[in-house]
């Protein structure tokens, strides 16, 4: 090689390692812990791109998920087994036991390379993870360090105690439940919550950041039999909008109805019912029973929202440690005009008191 095509090559690579840690020198924190990359391209859903043990590919991060779970094929493991693996690129995460899973059949909603596996609510709620939405790179954050709640509400966030929801294991959602009108449906879920209110009914929602996919103008909202009875006695008029076929955990097919709510947005609340973000009267899809223990099970008023929401809170942290999820207070036109040039129309924020139908 000739000395200046040496000199080229050189220059070119400073090029590229400086590219590279302006892109990280741009990854801020709201608390200190160590960043890694988010894929969106599949339906929103958030991946990262890990190495785990001696394999590495996509991992979804599925606030929806109450346990960690890799690819059988992948891992060349039993489907159902557990597995012990050490040494991991995903920040914080060194190693552990995983629940072995045939991930074949969500191939085609992951990114390209496949559906490695799937990080749950068993890593998740023992850290504080941050998803970032608002950088034209999205990214996660995660740290195990202890992060005061002053932190976050000096960076323009609020806090939704979940009150038993999110622990890492379903004991410690039992012993964090409150008693009270929702401490049997605590008791039973690990997963995070927010608060939604339709007309003047008001039920915990979870936060899955691993259901949902695309993107589309009606915004999918999965509730139960519960919370329909309770929109149908408060008089929330509601038109049926056809159905959706969904297939469970063990692969059996189901349709579920879908119905409009007519006239009523929803408002996303505090504990206390003051709003964080409103939206356009949404299409709510209504889970049935299943044998894997989805919202249609449960005689207590619970839903669900997607992935299709978080990109539009832009930054949101859920603190396992502490038993909180910190959203935003307001998202202001120039940042919801900066996030819509990053990443188009279809991920608009709303900021407080507003409506939207992207």
């Amino acid at each position: 090689m000739s000395r200046s095509r040496r000199v080229f090559f050189a220059a070119a690579w400073v090029l590229f390692l400086a590219s590279g840690s302006h892109a990280d020198a741009q990854r801020s924190t709201i608390c200190p812990g160590g960043t890694i990359a988010l894929d969106i391209s599949a339906g929103s859903k958030p991946f990262v791109h890990m190495r785990l043990g001696n394999h590495e590919g996509n991992f979804l991060i599925d606030t929806g998920a109450t346990r960690t779970e890799v690819d059988a094929a992948l891992y060349h493991a039993e489907p159902g087994s557990k597995i012990d693996l050490e040494g991991s690129s995903l920040p914080t995460l060194v190693g552990g036991t995983f629940y072995v899973v045939d991930f074949s059949s969500e191939k085609a909603f992951a990114p390209r390379g496949g559906f490695a596996g799937a990080i749950g609510t068993d890593v998740l709620s023992t850290r504080i993870v941050e998803f970032h939405y608002e950088a034209a790179h999205p990214y996660l954050a995660l740290s195990t360090k202890s992060c005061d709640a002053r932190t976050l509400e000096d960076a323009g966030f609020v806090a939704i105690p979940q009150q038993g929801y999110g622990a890492s294991e379903a004991w410690r959602s039992w012993l964090a439940s409150r008693s009270g009108p929702e401490a049997e449906i605590a008791r039973r879920s690990n997963l995070p919550i927010i608060r939604a209110r339709i007309g003047k009914v008001i039920a915990p929602f979870w936060l899955d950041s691993g259901f949902g996919g695309g993107t589309t103008r009606r915004l999918p909202i999965q509730i139960n039999g519960a919370i329909l009875s309770r929109l149908r006695d408060a008089g929330v008029a509601l038109k049926q909008a056809g159905s959706v076929v969904i297939t469970d955990c063990e692969g059996h097919r189901a349709t579920d109805p879908l119905w409009q709510v007519d006239g009523k947005p929803i408002v996303f609340t505090t504990e206390e019912g003051a709003p964080l973000f409103e939206y356009a009267a949404p299409t709510l899809q209504v889970r049935g029973r299943t044998p894997c223990g989805t919202i249609g099970n449960w005689p207590e008023p619970i839903g669900a929202v997607g992935t299709l929401f978080l990109p539009r809170w832009h930054t949101v942290v859920f603190d396992g440690p502490n038993k909180r999820v910190w959203v935003p207070k307001a998202v202001t036109p120039a940042l919801r005009a900066a996030r819509r040039n990053a990443h188009g129309a279809s991920l608009l924020a709303c900021g407080e008191n507003s409506v939207c139908e992207d």
